[in-house]
């Protein structure tokens, strides 16, 4: 017996309530604005992506690699890729200029918010995402964060900011301050307790 149910699918949400259960709350990805900081390291990184090679990914990756972009890949699957350790992973968003997110799940045509889309926001790097309903939720496209429908709209937004500097450290700097006043892990974990303090009474 469980007091609150947590998912942060809004398809899954959606689910659980038609299937009876009413303590189902939705939550989602926060960032742990305690460890992941912008350090204000040289960005050395055009473009990073972090996560395991699977599904779509290295097919989206390699579309943009061939378009000419240096696109700096950490994970297992990837070419002399590995396990990244959380320090290592806040470093490589530190020094990236665009933190691309893949948000394909593992299996299928399913988009997912991740947890570096609140992450590499807390780093201090312009967060390349793609394009869904969820996402803006969280953050206003074009103002705090960039999102795309398929490869071609990333390669081209990935060029242009590149390009555009100063526009595109203006973008992660408001990212940023929205992370700070609402995606924070401990806002996240404080709004659980309240849903789960209002379902158990």
């Amino acid at each position: 017996m469980f007091n609150l149910v947590c998912v942060t699918d809004s398809e899954g949400f959606e689910k659980r309530q038609k299937e009876g259960f009413n303590n189902v709350h939705l939550s989602q990805w926060g960032c742990n604005h305690l460890l992941f900081k912008n350090l204000g390291l040289p960005k050395i990184y055009d473009v990073s992506f972090v996560g395991r090679c699977y599904g779509k990914r290295r097919e989206f990756v390699d579309t943009l690699r061939n378009h000419g972009l240096d696109i700096r890949t950490f994970g297992l699957g990837w070419k002399g890729g590995g396990r990244v350790p959380q320090s290592e992973l806040i470093r490589i968003y530190n020094q990236s200029k665009i933190s691309l997110n893949i948000s394909f799940a593992s299996s299928g045509d399913k988009t997912q918010i991740k947890g570096r889309d609140f992450e590499a926001v807390g780093c201090g790097s312009l967060l390349l995402t793609r394009d869904t309903k969820e996402i803006t939720s969280y953050f206003v496209p074009g103002e705090e964060i960039v999102t795309y429908t398929d490869s071609n709209d990333a390669l081209k937004k990935i060029e242009y900011y590149l390009k555009n500097e100063d526009e595109r450290k203006k973008i992660a700097k408001k990212g940023f301050e929205r992370l700070m006043r609402e995606h924070t892990m401990e806002k996240r974990v404080t709004d659980i307790f309240n849903a789960a303090y209002k379902f158990k009474h």
